[in-house]
């Protein structure tokens, strides 16, 4: 019994000290508003986006933010931006269609992800993780 409680005390403490050797940072999520594109094909489209995002080097974004505050504008600039360049890249039907069948989307948010990553200075401390579109409609 004493040799069952020294292992699982052993573990616990490699567990405990596993977890504070891993870098901690918390997922951020901007929710951003619906914009006008335009695709390809001249259609325009009302879309939205989520980022998920965190702060990889605090020191190097703490010396990005001006004034030691966190401003999402210029994210967002990129993320609008980005937007634009990628629907302009697709034909309407790559969006909206009635069967799914020639949507895309799952690949048109890798290519929003590496060009938001591309707008983005290496030099702020955040990585995106992951781009997401909320929704995709005609106005």
């Amino acid at each position: 019994m004493a040799v069952v409680a020294v292992i699982l005390l052993a573990l616990l403490l490699f567990i405990r000290k596993k977890k504070a050797a891993e870098p901690q940072h918390s997922t951020h999520y901007d929710y951003l508003k619906a914009a006008s594109y335009i695709t390809r094909d001249n259609k325009q489209l009302l879309m939205s986006f989520n980022v998920s995002w965190h702060v990889a080097d605090a020191a190097v974004f703490a010396k990005s933010s001006p004034g030691n505050s966190i401003t999402l504008a210029p994210l967002n600039r990129m993320i609008y931006s980005a937007g634009a360049e990628v629907v302009g890249l697709h034909n309407l039907s790559e969006f909206v269609n009635p069967d799914g069948s020639k949507t895309s989307l799952g690949t048109i948010e890798k290519t929003l992800q590496t060009s938001i990553e591309g707008k983005l200075d290496k030099n702020n401390g955040i990585v995106i993780e992951s781009v997401g579109i909320n929704s995709v409609k005609q106005p």
